[in-house]
C-alpha cells in the first residue's frame, strides 16, 4: 500500500485563531489551574495581549474569600458576555460539554492545546519541525499501519499547527498501554517504569490477570506509599517495587516530588534519589529465573530516551514489548523510535503509534516483537 507523505504545515492557527481577541479590552481565562497559567503566559508572550484578564470559575471551586475570580452563576445571572472566553482547561470532552451548554451565554469561546511538560509550554515551532522533516519521516516509515501513520500526522499537525480537533476526533483511544493495539498478546512480567500509584499496573490487571511478576520502578516516596495501598487495597500479587529512578547509568539525581504523575529529575529539587538503569534492575531479578514475555511500559517525564539507553542489554536479550511516551520532549518522536531499532535490529519488531490523551499528552510508541505476532 502507498504511504501519503508526511507534512508539516507552517501556520500556527491557535494564533490566526487568537488575532480577534488581540483589540479586546477584557478577556476571561475559565479556570485557574495550572493549565491555565500558561494560558494567560501564552496569550501575553505570544500574541501580546495586554488588556484585562479574569479568572471564570464554575461556582463549587469559587472561595467565599476569592475576589479576584468571577463565579459562573455571577455572569449567568447577568444574562452572559460578549467578551472572549478563553478555556484554561485542557480536558477536550468537558471543553466541549461546556461550549453546548453555555453557547447561548458565551458567544466567542476559543480553545486552544498545547503539549505542557511539568508545567512548561513546549514550543514546537513549524519552522524548526519542517527543518527535521526527514528525521520524522524516518519514525513515519517504521509504523506499519495506517492508523499509526495517521497518528503521527494529526499529531504534528495538533503540536505545531494548534488542529487539535482531528487529533482527538480521529485518534484518541483509551486506556494508554493496554489497548487495542497490545490486545491478546501473552505477557507474563510486567516492568511499569513510572508507575505512579499503580493506575497503569490496575489496568494491566484487568487485562492480563494470569500474569506472573510486577515489577514497580517509582522514584517518588510519596507515589510508592500510594501505591502500597492500592497494592493491599486490590490484592497485587508477586508485585516488586524498584524505589529509584531510571537512566542510562547508576548514580544519582536531584528529584522534585509531587506525590502526582508529573514527579521529574530536577537539578532545583529539593530530594536525591538513587538512579539505577533496567539492565541491572533484569539483571538483579532474573538471574535464575526466566521472566517469561516481557511488557515494558514507560512514562518517565522525559527521561524516557536515557532510560533506553540503560536497557539495551535487557531490549537484545528479551526483545520486550515497548509501549513508550513520545510526546515529553519535542526530540523524542525522533530519537526513541530510532534508538529501539538500532538497540533491537532490523525485522525485530512492528511499530504503531497510539494517542491517548485529553490534550496533547500521552503519545505512546510501541514496540511489538515480530515473534509475537507471528504465533
Amino acid at each position: 500500500m502507498k504511504m501519503h507523505p508526511l507534512m508539516i504545515k507552517a501556520k500556527d492557527q491557535r494564533k490566526e485563531q487568537l488575532k480577534d481577541i488581540r483589540d479586546a479590552k477584557k478577556l476571561f481565562i475559565w479556570g485557574n489551574g495550572s493549565y491555565s497559567h500558561t494560558i494567560k503566559a501564552y496569550l501575553e508572550s505570544e500574541i501580546g495581549y495586554t488588556g484585562e484578564i479574569l479568572t471564570l470559575l464554575d461556582d463549587e471551586y469559587c472561595r467565599p474569600d476569592d475576589s479576584e475570580v468571577v463565579p459562573l452563576s455571577q455572569i449567568l445571572d447577568s444574562g452572559g458576555i460578549e467578551a472572549p472566553v478563553v478555556f484554561g482547561f485542557y480536558n477536550y470532552i468537558e471543553v466541549q460539554r461546556k461550549k453546548e451548554k453555555f453557547a447561548h451565554a458565551f458567544p466567542n469561546m476559543i480553545d486552544i492545546h498545547f503539549t505542557v511538560v511539568n508545567g512548561k509550554r513546549l514550543e514546537w515551532d513549524p519552522t524548526s519541525a519542517k527543518a527535521r522533516i526527514i528525521e520524522y519521516q524516518f519514525t513515519y516509515d517504521l509504523l506499519m499501519d495506517e492508523q499509526s501513520r495517521q497518528v503521527m500526522q494529526l499529531y504534528l499537525n495538533a503540536a505545531t499547527a494548534g488542529e487539535f480537533h482531528e487529533l482527538f476526533t480521529h485518534s484518541y483511544e483509551a486506556p494508554a498501554f493496554f489497548n487495542r493495539i497490545t490486545e491478546g498478546l501473552q505477557v507474563d512480567t510486567l516492568i511499569d517504569c513510572g508507575a505512579y500509584d499503580g493506575d497503569s499496573i490496575h489496568d494491566f490487571v484487568m487485562s492480563h490477570p494470569e500474569y506472573s511478576h510486577i515489577i514497580a520502578v517509582e522514584p517518588d516516596s510519596l507515589n510508592v506509599e500510594k501505591l502500597h495501598c492500592r497494592e493491599t487495597r486490590e490484592r497485587f500479587h508477586n508485585l516488586s517495587i524498584v524505589s529509584k529512578g531510571l537512566g542510562s547509568e547508576i548514580g544519582e539525581y536531584r528529584f522534585r516530588l509531587s506525590g502526582a504523575s508529573n514527579s521529574c529529575f530536577d537539578a532545583d529539587g529539593e530530594s536525591v534519589v538513587p538512579i539505577t538503569t533496567l539492565d541491572a534492575i533484569t539483571e538483579t531479578l532474573f538471574t535464575q529465573k526466566i521472566p517469561g514475555r516481557l511488557f515494558v511500559k514507560m512514562d518517565i517525564e522525559g527521561s524516557e530516551l536515557d532510560a533506553l539507553k540503560g536497557a539495551r542489554q535487557l531490549i537484545r536479550s528479551y526483545t520486550p514489548i515497548l509501549a513508550v511516551c513520545v510526546y515529553h520532549r519535542e526530540e523524542d518522536l525522533i530519537e526513541i523510535p530510532k534508538l529501539i531499532d538500532e538497540t533491537a535490529g532490523k525485522n525485530s519488531y512492528d511499530y504503531h503509534l497510539g494517542f491517548h490523551g485529553l490534550d496533547l499528552a500521552e503519545l505512546v510508541f510501541y514496540a511489538i516483537p515480530r515473534a509475537v505476532r507471528q504465533k
